[in-house]
């Protein structure tokens, strides 16, 4: 019976050894986990999840050199998942991104469309007005014009260097940039439309016009009096 008793008692101790193991199995699957989601980007389209599945595996890790292995197992398991989750979410928000970006270089593309043709709107406003304007008024417009002109040539390189992200899979940042050319070209149409408008206005009033202003006005003395 002691016998029994003692062999028992040895079977336990080598069953709570066994239990006493570090997770190596659990760990190598977290880190594969993590390793796959950071190959699938998802620190750039799900950077949370990562971060979050990143944290768990090194507080497994931790664990482990503390010879807490219950804990550690538990935290691996859990920095698998975490992993896994992240690793599909990037996938859908890659694919999101890109479809996204595709659209936003599109609306560029049509935007910097648009500001060419507010620039040729201004060039050939100053070219026919600018014959007739006082002073260095006419040079001073086409300084603005070759001006406005270099921003819209930038614009250009920047459409061109989104796109070439974009064909490289970097859709984040062909999206930022793309959007970021739509808005500029907004701001500098507006700015080339308001432009042509004061060009116009400098414009010299022909005789007959300022004859017909000097006549108005000396109507409007003459009920005045």
């Amino acid at each position: 019976m002691r016998g029994k008793v003692m062999m028992l008692g040895a079977l336990v101790v080598l069953g709570l050894w066994g239990c006493a193991k570090p997770p190596t199995q659990e760990l190598e699957a977290a880190k594969a986990a993590v390793q796959a989601a950071r190959d699938a980007e998802a620190q750039v389209y799900a950077p949370e999840e990562i971060e979050a599945a990143e944290k768990a595996l090194s507080d497994a890790e931790t664990k482990v050199q503390a010879k807490k292995y219950d804990e550690a197992r538990t935290l691996a398991v859990k920095a698998k998942e975490l992993a896994d989750q992240a690793k599909e979410l990037a996938a859908k928000n890659k694919e999101k991104t890109r479809i996204d970006a595709e659209a936003a270089l599109n609306t560029a593309a049509k935007a910097i469309f648009e500001v060419r043709e507010a620039l040729d709107t201004a060039v050939g406003t100053l070219s026919k007005v600018g014959k007739v304007l006082p002073g260095g008024k006419a040079e001073a417009f086409r300084g603005e014009v070759d001006s406005l002109k270099s921003l819209v040539d930038g614009m250009d390189k920047d459409l061109e260097a989104a796109r070439l992200a974009f064909n490289q899979g970097a859709y984040k940042d062909a999206l930022n940039s793309a959007r970021g050319v739509a808005d500029r070209a907004g701001a500098l149409k507006d700015d080339l439309l308001a432009l042509k408008d004061r060009i116009v206005k400098a414009r010299p009033l022909p005789w007959y016009e300022r004859l017909k202003r000097k006549r108005l006005e000396e109507l409007r003395k003459q009920r005045g009096s």
